[in-house]
């Protein structure tokens, strides 16, 4: 994949500040391979490996003070996984995994000089993949055809996050610099009471904190920005051949804050939507998005506040082909 962009900054009375051009080509490959064993009849074991190759190429930036070639990259990562589900009857079941992943930087954090505020944001090529290594424990229980509940807990720990860090006044730049940790529990509860009808509900925690950062050791034990501290979402569906479906969907969303770590609101939304099949392969929809129409905070900076989509009515069709 190939990613280009162009900007122009205006600065004071509008006239044109800066022209910036950043842009890069990115060729990704892997290959997964997985395992699955029962050495005794209720005990399955899954094991997984991938690993993955990828390549930044034709990096470059323009501004003002010229053009700037960046040599290519290449990096490779393993990512193994190991997990067991033990079934107790046949009704309850007790699982765990433990398992590497990684993040490799996109484009944008690798290649593109942009103007936010007054800081100027320069590349760095350098970057290297974000990782992390990670266990999870939990329970599936099924004690009625009609009822089924999920928990699990997790914990896992995050190495070489690339944060912004001051370089220069007026100038940041992302580096690696950056560890944390992530702990917390989520639950899934599904019934069908009666036939059409689907309730579900969800909550989850999740305590995401900074636990080193070499460029500024003042943020140990601050919460990573942009991920919500508990999130629940409570759904309801009923559908008939005959009527369609019809979902509801309830959401909430607490604690949070931005990337500089100022803290936005928890809120409140609502969704609706309808589906109704009018002939094989071809159905209609409508769906309306915060249907209170809720101003609620997701971003906050240089003193700007950004809100989150305001009441949309979404109107189509979908057409699929065997």
């Amino acid at each position: 994949m190939t990613g280009n962009v162009a900007e122009e900054d205006y600065g004071v009375g509008g006239a044109v500040s800066a022209n910036i051009q950043s842009g890069c080509s990115h060729l990704l490959s892997g290959a997964f391979v997985q395992g699955i064993i029962a050495p005794i009849e209720p005990l399955w074991i899954e094991i997984a490996g991938r690993h993955d190759r990828w390549g930044n190429n034709d990096g470059f930036s323009v501004d003002n003070n010229g053009a700037t070639s960046y040599p290519d990259a290449t990096r490779n990562h393993f990512s193994p996984r190991i997990g067991a589900t033990y079934r107790v009857m046949p009704a309850l079941s007790f699982r765990a995994a433990a398992y590497d992943a990684f993040r490799a930087p996109n484009l944008a954090e690798l290649y593109r000089k942009f103007v936010s505020g007054a800081n100027t944001n320069l590349p760095n090529p350098a970057l290297t993949p974000e990782s992390a290594k990670g266990q999870e424990v939990g329970v599936d229980l099924q004690p009625a055809s009609w009822m089924q509940l999920r928990g699990t807990y997790y914990s896992t720990i995050y190495s070489d996050f690339n944060s912004f860090v001051t370089i220069a006044p007026g100038q940041r730049q992302r580096q690696n610099v950056q560890r944390s940790r992530s702990t917390g529990g989520e639950a899934y509860l599904a019934l069908r009471p009666v036939g059409g009808l689907l309730l579900s509900a969800s909550v989850n925690y999740d305590h995401a904190v900074i636990v080193s950062n070499a460029s500024n050791p003042g943020s140990v034990g601050s919460y990573i920005g942009r991920v919500p501290q508990q999130r629940q979402v409570v759904r309801a569906t009923y559908g008939t051949p005959v009527l369609g479906s019809l979902t509801g969907i309830w959401r909430h969303e607490g604690k949070n804050s931005t990337f500089n770590g100022t803290q936005l609101d928890p809120f409140t939304i609502v969704d609706l939507n309808y589906t109704r099949d009018i002939r094989h392969g071809t159905s209609l929809f409508a769906s309306l998005e915060n249907a209170a129409n809720k101003a609620y905070q997701v971003n906050f900076s240089g003193g700007v506040v950004s809100l989150g989509m305001p009441r949309t009515l979404r109107v189509g069709a979908r057409v699929m082909k065997e």
